[in-house]
């Protein structure tokens, strides 16, 4: 007869088991948990985030598209959120020590984030005018503009033309390629 003990093993056997066939499956479907119990599935779920939170640039896009079945609207939105954090932090501490916008491939290399998502978080959070206050990134947009008018009060000519750039009152010159 089994003790407690190889009972309470053999189970936690068995879901790790179940869990790890879950894990390496090329794409996480919801049709993929319904053999799992609660507290398997939670397990997934916490894992999917840790995961998602220690990845960076491609390995994080590679792992989006396998659990993307997964994502609720909520989780969708989170990943947005942390993304325009990651995205805001970075345009503070480069505009900082640079005293300028930095550039889509300056802002991917410091968040470690796709150029592609930072051209597509600048541009929903980019004009001043569209700070409606719905989009916590829109209102970080709108303090950092703050702080650059500071700047640029104070007597930093990159702020006062960074300013001036952002909220239109001078045509932003063309990148070089």
């Amino acid at each position: 007869m089994k003790s407690n003990a190889d009972v309470n093993t053999d189970d936690y056997l068995a879901s790790m088991k179940k869990i790890n066939a879950v894990w390496a499956l090329p794409r996480i479907t919801k049709k993929n948990l319904e053999g799992l119990t609660q507290m398997e599935t939670d397990y997934l779920y916490e894992q999917v985030d840790y995961t998602y939170h220690s990845l960076e640039g491609r390995e994080r896009k590679l792992f989006i598209r396998k659990i993307q079945p997964l994502l609720t609207g909520k989780s969708n939105k989170e990943a947005w959120e942390h993304n325009h954090s990651q995205i805001t932090g970075a345009i503070e501490k480069l505009t900082g020590q640079t005293g300028v916008m930095p550039s889509h491939g300056a802002l991917a290399r410091e968040t470690g984030l796709s150029r592609q998502t930072i051209v597509r978080h600048v541009k929903a959070g980019h004009s001043p005018d569209s700070c409606a206050g719905k989009d916590p990134f829109k209102k970080n947009v709108r303090e950092l503009i703050s702080r650059i008018y500071a700047s640029a009060l104070e007597g930093n000519i990159e702020a006062a033309r960074l300013y001036l750039q952002v909220t239109g009152a001078m045509p932003v010159a063309p990148a070089a390629v």
